[in-house]
């Protein structure tokens, strides 16, 4: 929608869009039926020849939600921004080749891995036993490896982390696609 400012030359007349918004006024949104144009006058909108004030929702959606805080259990995000990249490689690893174009929206990615400590919370919260592979005591990582990013996590754990992770903060987390992680490593 674009939004016009009062112009005085015009006789005193608000300048009105060439863009309408179909609906009905309720509780100040528009959604759903008639046609009306809508023009601005001093930073409010305004129907065309009435000159009523009201709050448009553009999208014919509810605001959104205020964010939650981010919890201290979340990773550290990046944006990778959205376009082509060369995937692939034509050295000498065939399961990689050959190199191909592949076209990719915007995604964010963890800027470290997921530690020990992280996955501890995880466990610890869910009573999941801890695999042997971890080489932790019991459900406890070691002391001096808190910080180390965790090992030896099925895929499955790391599913099951990622819709716990996305349960408890709201926001949605999956593990990265082969593309998404090669992009973000090709910086």
């Amino acid at each position: 929608m674009q939004r016009y400012n009062s112009d005085p030359d015009r006789d005193g007349q608000t300048a009105v869009s060439n863009d309408t918004i179909h609906g009905r006024k309720v509780d100040g949104d528009i959604v759903g039926g008639d046609k009306i144009s809508v023009g601005d006058v001093d930073g409010g909108y305004v129907v065309a020849g009435v000159g009523a004030q009201l709050t448009v929702n553009i999208h014919n959606e509810a605001p959104p939600a205020p964010k939650k805080p981010k919890l201290a259990i979340e990773p550290d995000m990046v944006l990778i921004p959205s376009g082509v990249f060369v995937m692939g490689s034509d050295d000498d690893e065939p399961q990689e080749s050959p190199r191909h174009i592949v076209t990719l929206p915007d995604f964010h990615i963890g800027i470290y891995p997921i530690t020990n400590a992280e996955f501890a919370q995880f466990i610890w919260q869910t009573g999941r036993a801890v695999d042997a592979a971890l080489l932790w005591h019991g459900n406890e990582p070691p002391d001096d490896h808190l910080q180390h990013p965790v090992t030896g996590v099925t895929w499955y754990e790391a599913m099951a982390y990622c819709e716990w992770l996305s349960k408890l903060s709201g926001r949605q987390y999956t593990l990265p696609s082969e593309a998404q992680w090669e992009k973000a490593a090709r910086g």
